[in-house]
């Protein structure tokens, strides 16, 4: 008997020890996760001083380094959640009553891809031409823009004329590595290069400049009333943002050469500016073009519609085949709707809790709106996609009296 007992009150222990093994292991993984997304202002501070030091050796260059690195009014004030490697922090600036956003893709200047190459024991960079060629090509490839060629190509991607830089450094060949060491990294990051090359429109927030490959854009934090009580925010504000964000996903649609999707939706990646209360999209990571969604999904291998979804965009699964098909299956619209007016896990919805007299009919538009019948038509889904849009659209416009404008195309 006592053997019995020894043997059980072993395998008691080594069941605890296992027990403690793996509940160190998940917390030593959740710590690492949360240590990656974290930031600190020593870290920060430290990345300013690199990018500083490279600015003051020559090797980067922007509109926004002498303010940064020289006579400092713009001034670092905290950082952010890290995500992804991405950096971003808050400053202030002298000239400016509001904040704005540094912000960098990567930590350091060696962790983007160099437009040098090394022959032998030297690194060689291309000759301009060449370069400015390089540009054009991976802006098309990227954006599938098209640069001005009668314009300054460099300039349309950069916050500097390339002219005057050139010529405030007398033409040096420094001054060439300079402005390629500069515009490379920029144009590696999709986010600046989509802000570039659209500040013509008004739900993208306004790039003040850069330095290095650091770039400078407005402060639109996202709204408290995504946070706040119903009572708090009140319903004419709320109708009001549900608009702002409504008149966003219109955009998307039309504004470029080819629709645009929002693959990642959520309440923080869509800010307010600070100047004029536009609704911005302060997360432009999360748009990716038609062509690259249909690229995404095309021919990949699937077993049920799940495995044709790539975040909040869904596509289906060609069972006979096994094959994902090269479209999407649900709308910018009706992810907005389920995401953000309804609300999703733990954010209560924007419009969930509207005034009771509008509670009943603003749900069932919302609950047909995110959750469509399904048609294999495309010009079915467009006329629904459309129908839904104008109908919520204008009930939000009545519910706090403005005049319902003409209807146009979504």
């Amino acid at each position: 008997m006592s053997a019995i007992k020894l043997k059980k009150d072993r395998i008691y222990i080594l069941a605890l020890f296992s027990a403690f093994i793996f509940c160190s292991y998940v917390v030593l993984n959740i710590f690492s996760l949360w240590q990656a997304s974290t930031c600190s202002n020593d870290v920060s501070r430290k990345f300013l001083q690199d990018l500083c030091s490279l600015y003051k050796k020559e090797v980067v260059a922007g509109n926004l380094c002498h303010s940064i690195c020289v006579n400092h009014t713009i001034r670092y004030r905290k950082c952010t959640n890290y995500r992804d490697g991405k950096v971003v922090m808050i400053a202030d600036a002298d000239n400016k009553p509001f904040p704005m956003i540094l912000k960098s893709a990567k930590h350091t200047f060696k962790d983007f891809d160099s437009i040098s190459f090394k022959v032998g024991n030297q690194r060689r960079y291309p000759y301009f031409d060449t370069f400015c060629q390089i540009i054009r090509d991976s802006v098309l490839l990227n954006l599938g823009f098209n640069l001005t060629s009668e314009l300054d190509e460099i300039g349309q991607v950069w916050s500097m004329d390339t002219q005057t830089f050139l010529e405030s450094t007398k033409w040096s060949r420094r001054a060439y590595v300079t402005l390629m060491d500069s515009v490379w990294p920029l144009i590696q990051q999709d986010e600046y290069l989509l802000l570039r090359l659209s500040q013509h429109l008004p739900y993208m927030p306004k790039l003040y400049g850069t330095c290095g490959y650091v770039y400078a854009v407005e402060y639109a934090p996202p709204s408290k009333l995504f946070y706040s009580s119903v009572i708090e925010g009140g319903w004419s504000a709320r109708a009001k943002l549900a608009l702002g964000i409504l008149d966003v996903v219109r955009a998307l649609d039309s504004d470029f050469h080819e629709p645009l999707h929002i693959c990642d939706v959520k309440p923080e990646n869509f800010g307010v500016s600070s100047t004029n209360k536009h609704v911005k999209l302060i997360d432009t990571d999360c748009l990716l073009r038609d062509s690259t969604i249909r690229m995404e999904l095309r021919n990949k291998t699937c077993r049920t519609d799940r495995d044709c979804t790539f975040f909040d965009c869904k596509g289906w699964c060609r069972t006979q085949n096994k094959k994902c098909a090269n479209e999407r299956i649900n709308t910018n619209l009706q992810v907005i709707c389920e995401h953000i007016l309804l609300g999703k896990h733990f954010f209560v919805g924007l419009l969930k809790k509207a005034p009771l007299k509008l509670r009943e009919q603003l749900w069932m538009l919302l609950q047909q709106c995110a959750f469509p019948v399904t048609y294999n038509n495309n010009s079915l889904v467009k006329h629904y996609k459309r129908k839904h849009f104008w109908e919520i659209y204008r009930f939000l416009q009545r519910s706090i009296g403005i005049g319902v404008r003409h209807p146009g195309e979504i």
